[in-house]
This record gives structure tokens, sequence and C-alpha cells, in this order.
């Protein structure tokens, strides 16, 4: 079987701070309400809109997009019981001629059977290429054109949603691009993202927060949500939040 799905302990739904994500969050979340909810019909043509159950978050790395999709998979999970599933990309794509086409369309045809769901691809650019790219492999492209092909006949009354994820938005085919319902950026946080952030972490490590805000010159050694949380990770293993205590202190004491 080449759909995994993905176990309850594995979603998860955490506070994300920055407009950014919360407004993905918000809008996937709407989506699933309309994909799952019991009265999705209305009097809205969604097909004629082109809603569907697509999403595509991109960003480079350590933003969050893996976390803003487990936060709304788990949404789904709570409030509609509905499970999710990945593919990886070693999975689908394989030396012999034609099998990464054939894989692809058990997995798809595996989703497919299944009464509702939600399917997961991280890092969907290592499996769907850009057909400008001359240097690709045509069973590559034949690969996109099927995964196209899936794309377009799902619709709001299959209860099917995709959710991918991308760190190289520019190697994604246009195409495919248009194809998806939501079509996120999920950009570098603010140094006020990175202050709330940061004091969240001191929180959840029962640290004392200093009840001031972090230095702009301090936050800026930090590119991203994930960054910060790395710096409290090193100090956790070594047993030593004493040691980061001081170090932030010390550092506000002298800039």
């Amino acid at each position: 079987m080449i759909l995994s799905r993905l176990e309850e302990d594995e979603l998860y739904e955490t506070d994300l701070v920055g407009d950014c994500c919360k407004c993905a969050i918000d809008d996937i979340k709407n989506l699933v309400d309309i994909i799952f909810g019991s009265d999705n019909s209305g009097n809205i043509n969604y097909d004629f809109f082109d809603v569907k159950g697509t999403v595509l978050l991109h960003g480079i790395a350590g933003v969050g997009k893996t976390t803003i999709a487990k936060n709304c998979m788990c949404y789904a999970l709570n409030k509609y019981g509905v499970e999710s599933y990945s593919i990886d990309v070693p999975d689908i794509i394989v030396s012999g001629l034609g099998e990464s086409v054939k894989n692809l369309s058990e997995a798809l045809m595996e989703f497919e059977e299944l009464k509702e769901g939600i399917l997961f691809i991280d890092e969907i650019d290592k499996l769907f290429v850009n057909r400008e790219s001359v240097g690709e492999l045509s069973e590559l492209k034949r690969l996109l054109i099927q995964f196209m092909g899936y794309v377009d006949s799902l619709s709001v009354k299959k209860k099917k949603m995709l959710i991918g994820c991308t760190n190289v938005y520019d190697q994604i085919d246009m195409a495919l691009k248009r194809r998806f319902s939501i079509n996120e950026e999920i950009v570098i946080p603010t140094e006020e993202d990175k202050n709330t952030f940061f004091a969240m972490c001191m929180r959840e490590a029962g640290m004392d927060s200093f009840g001031i805000e972090l230095s702009n010159e301090y936050l800026n050694q930090f590119d991203t949500m994930d960054s910060i949380k790395s710096l409290f990770r090193r100090y956790i293993l070594d047993h030593s939040l004493d040691m980061l205590d001081t170090a932030v202190r010390n550092h506000l004491r002298d800039v």
C-alpha cells in the first residue's frame, strides 16, 4: 500500500503567531468546512468558481508550512472525523521505466476509493516537475500530467482534499499552480511575530519572560520560528535552560 494513513498523534494544533500563518489556517479551515460540512450546497456553484479541496503552501524552510497543514488536518479530524493520508516521494519515483506513473496511479486510486479524506504531499516539487525544464525525464512529465488530470476531477461533492507544501515554488509547473484553490505563500515572520513566538517558547520552557520585549537586533539573528525553536531545543537537550536565560539577559543589558 503506497498511501500512508497519518496517525492521530502525528497531527496537532498549535498556537501559531504571525498574520500570514493565521490567515492561511483560517482560509484552509473554511475550505475544510465547505468540503466536509453537512451543509455545503447552498446556492453557490463551487465548480464554476473552481473551488475544490486543493491547497498549496509555499515559502522558505522553517516558516511553518507543515505545521499549518497539520493544524488543519487535526481540525478536520476533531470536527468531522476526517482522516488524513500521505504520499512519500521515494515510494512513487523508482528507476523502473513506467513504474513511477503506475505507483502514482495506484496511490491516487487508493485515495479515490475512500469515502472522504485529506491527502498530504510534502515537498511536492520533488514529485511533480516543471515541464519547461528541458532536462527532466519524460516519465516525470507524464507523472505531472496524470496528477493534474486527477486534480481536475476533484470537486466539493467528492469530500476529498489535497494539501501540498514546497520550499521551491518557482520549480512548480505553472499549470499545476493554477489548479490550487488556495495558493498561499508563508512569509518570513516580522520582528513582532518573532518576539511573540520567543515569549511563547519561554513559557513552554518554564522560563521567566522578563516582562519586556526583546530587541530587534537580538531577534534579527533568527529568520524563522523554527530557528527560534531550535535555539531552545539545543539548550533543552543540553539541560542548560539557565544558560539561555543568562544569555538573553546579558544581551538585553548590553544593547
